[in-house]
């Protein structure tokens, strides 16, 4: 009998387990279909001490990109730019966070102050010489990135 209750706690576990770390799986229902005010977006611009003209360029358009394009979820407060130097000790947790190499942009995804989705937009410096195409990119992998309704 112990046997039993034990493989039945081991089972009801390794379920609640499953939902608990599979936050990607979401379920929709009528209820939850509204926009969620609690998920929010930060656009990170990542830079060291160091910087180069190439380096000011991609913080000038990655900002640019965002200004212009989610004006009115930056003032809600859905989305937000930030310029993170990971040369500063209390950032460096971000290069191991995110794999940083290089300065970089990274759309950090949030639910209730937790983040739960991130991407790395790699592109940006192939892209940095055509200022059109690189606001482009920024544009659409954000927009892409975004769930549907928030943007």
């Amino acid at each position: 009998m112990k046997a039993i209750i034990a493989v039945l706690l081991i089972l009801a576990f390794g379920i609640c387990a499953e939902n608990l770390t599979a936050p990607d799986k979401k379920e929709v229902s009528a209820e939850t279909a509204t926009i969620d005010i609690d998920t929010t977006y930060i656009v990170y611009y990542f830079t060291g001490n160091a910087r180069c003209a190439t380096c000011h360029k991609l913080e000038k358009y990655t900002r640019e990109s965002i200004e212009e394009n989610y004006a009115e979820e930056i003032e809600s407060g859905k989305i937000e730019f930030a310029l993170v130097n990971f040369d500063e000790p209390k950032n460096n947790h971000f290069i191991e966070d995110y794999a940083l190499y290089t300065k970089s942009v990274i759309i950090s995804k949030r639910y209730s102050d937790e983040e739960i989705a991130w991407k790395n937009l790699d592109k940006i410096w192939k892209l940095v010489r055509n200022k059109e195409q690189y606001l482009a990119y920024i544009r659409d992998e954000v927009s892409d990135f975004m769930e549907p309704g928030d943007n």
